[in-house]
């Protein structure tokens, strides 16, 4: 995963071919001529080369360059936010424990 400061390089380019040109810090990305579409593949791209899991709709909540990179944070990642492949083991970590209470209601002792 690559620094936060090549994070902020690697948004920073990834907004730019939305765009199809660099973007100010504080030029609204639809504002700036990214429709929806774009967005959501901008997310993708993200997501999957810097390791990122959060919402789409953070983009519409953070939606220039300089909200985005203030989401993403210090920390090199949105906070409270798990690392791509935490999520598999949480939920299996949930079901196993889902899976152990039914079988104490049901007095099976495994």
């Amino acid at each position: 995963m690559p620094e936060v400061s090549g994070q902020a390089a690697v948004i920073s380019q990834m907004v730019a071919e939305a765009l199809g040109r660099p973007a100010l810090p504080e030029e609204n990305f639809f504002e700036a001529g990214m429709d929806s579409l774009a967005l959501v593949e901008m997310h993708e791209r993200i997501t999957e080369r810097l390791g990122l899991e959060f919402p789409i709709t953070e983009l519409f909540a953070n939606p220039n360059l300089a909200a985005l990179l203030g989401f993403v944070g210090a920390a090199g990642r949105p906070p409270d936010a798990p690392r791509r492949g935490d999520t598999a083991a949480r939920r299996r970590r949930s079901a196993s424990s889902r899976q152990a209470r039914s079988r104490s209601r049901r007095g099976d002792a495994r």
